[in-house]
């Protein structure tokens, strides 16, 4: 989530704690606090024309997939983004 953030995704990132851990570990449980997230939901109008929707969507999942295709953190679950 740091990465796409950095990368100009809106993404909602986690809020470190005071001892600058992403996450508080309690009875085995982790729990994390996120951001807020400014923005709008894209709308009815929008979703009910087909092809801004399609616009709309693609280029969202574009550039996601552009950045995800230079991450280079250890990740077991973002291996190969070649699409």
């Amino acid at each position: 989530m740091l990465y796409l953030s950095k990368n100009d995704i809106p993404v909602s990132v986690p809020i470190r704690t005071i001892n600058n851990r992403l996450f508080v570990e309690e009875n085995n449980i982790n729990y994390i606090m996120y951001k807020y997230i400014n923005g709008n939901h894209l709308e009815c109008k929008t979703l009910n024309d087909y092809k801004k929707a399609v616009k709309v969507y693609g280029l969202i999942l574009g550039k996601f997939h552009r950045v995800l295709e230079d991450y280079k953190g250890n990740s077991e679950y973002i291996k190969d983004m070649n699409l």
